[in-house]
């Protein structure tokens, strides 16, 4: 899991502006990032539901964790700094590790997104709730 963590905390770090600027295609990054979580937010909450067929539930929250991954890469330089973004890339490299492994409670993914999904208001600069899903 620390080799997954680091990898991701390196890609997200290491990502050039040029090539953040180029994938945003034009797209408000906060604009963005805000869809992504509503998208995780609404998964989660399906889930939770029972709505998505459990066959389908680890490779849609897969997807909608690479999402949120992609919305974070477009944000500016300036807000992929300090603390808020290491929670934010931990929160996410961990979800991302537990959808992945083989064998994992589909409970303890869902937590583990909703975890990561709670971290993403801090990096548009506003309150975080005190729930995480």
């Amino acid at each position: 899991m620390r080799l997954i963590r680091a990898a991701l905390a390196a890609g997200l770090l290491l990502a050039s502006p040029a090539a953040i600027a180029q994938s945003a295609s034009g797209d408000d990054p906060l604009r963005v990032l805000r869809e992504a979580e509503a998208d995780l937010r609404g998964l989660l909450q399906r889930l939770e539901d029972g709505t998505v067929p459990a066959s389908a539930a680890s490779s849609r929250l897969r997807q909608a964790l690479n999402e949120v991954e992609r919305a974070m890469l477009r944000l500016p330089a300036e807000s992929r700094r300090g603390s808020p973004w290491q929670t934010a890339v931990k929160e996410l490299s961990e979800a991302m590790a537990a959808v992945r492994e083989e064998g994992t409670d589909p409970a303890a993914a869902r937590q583990a997104a909703g975890e990561a999904l709670a971290t993403l208001p801090a990096l548009r600069g506003e309150e975080t709730g005190s729930g995480g899903s």
